[in-house]
């Protein structure tokens, strides 16, 4: 039986798998039509391909005359409905559909070290954060990179306690994906200042104070404790809570 060569392959390739994903690439193959629907000599392959979810819109066209393709430039974690077509002397053919997902980067934070976490080692990695918020300090600042290589883990140490950090990956200094982390609180690191006496009666006193210095608050001040004793009693030692700046009793 002839093939009909007037007419494009009448089905899609087989098997279109994803053998390979990165955090932004995913490698495809396949295998050809199958014989009875080649309709004549297949002379390659088109390739399409977008992100899930956001319509028909094709991100980039590919054509190769192998059974595999690489596509590249994708964003990390990101989900891709894939097609491949055969194309003969008629013209292009069925396409076949492939869903494939981009690999994570994933980050942990212990108090105040970040772990970036790659989910293969990749070629010419650069790591890059910066401070993007924090209480005491410019945002913007402290800017630092890693170069990354046969790894697929890097710890950040030394950053300030509860502080958002802008964390970025970026591959062969082109394709980069995003994260933003806060740091773990942790306790003052310093006394409030300037403690003095406010005002004092025969069965009470009001003493005040200023803040934590910024730079030791370590997190969100909720509430300070107050602690006392009779200067003749050295024994009964009291505490109280107080919410704000000023205290009485």
């Amino acid at each position: 039986m002839l093939n009909n060569i007037s007419a494009a392959p009448s089905a899609p390739p087989q098997d279109i798998v994803a053998v390979n994903q990165t955090l932004f690439t995913i490698t495809i193959s396949w295998k050809p039509v199958d014989c009875a629907h080649q309709n004549g000599n297949i002379r390659g392959y088109k390739i399409k391909y977008w992100e899930r979810g956001s319509g028909n819109e094709t991100k980039l066209d590919g054509n190769t005359t192998g059974t595999s393709y690489t596509l590249t430039g994708l964003q990390s974690s990101t989900t891709y409905v894939i097609q491949v077509a055969a194309k003969n002397d008629a013209g292009v053919g069925v396409f076949g559909n492939l869903n494939a997902s981009t690999l994570p980067f994933e980050v942990s934070v212990a108090s105040t070290t970040i772990g970036v976490t790659l989910g293969q080692v990749e070629n010419d990695v650069l790591i890059t954060w910066n401070r993007t918020s924090s209480q005491c300090v410019d945002n913007g600042k402290s800017f630092k990179t890693h170069h990354l290589s046969n790894s697929t883990m890097y710890m950040i140490p030394a950053l300030e306690e509860y502080t958002e950090y802008n964390i970025t990956v970026c591959i062969n200094n082109s394709t980069c994906a995003f994260s933003i982390v806060t740091t773990n609180q942790d306790a003052p690191s310093a006394a409030p200042e300037k403690i003095k006496l406010k005002e004092k009666s025969s069965a009470s006193i009001t003493i005040m104070w200023s803040p934590v210095p910024c730079d030791h608050r370590n997190g969100n001040i909720t509430g300070y404790v107050v602690m006392f004793r009779k200067l003749d009693n050295g024994i009964s030692l009291k505490h109280r809570r107080a919410e704000e700046a000023q205290w009485s009793t």
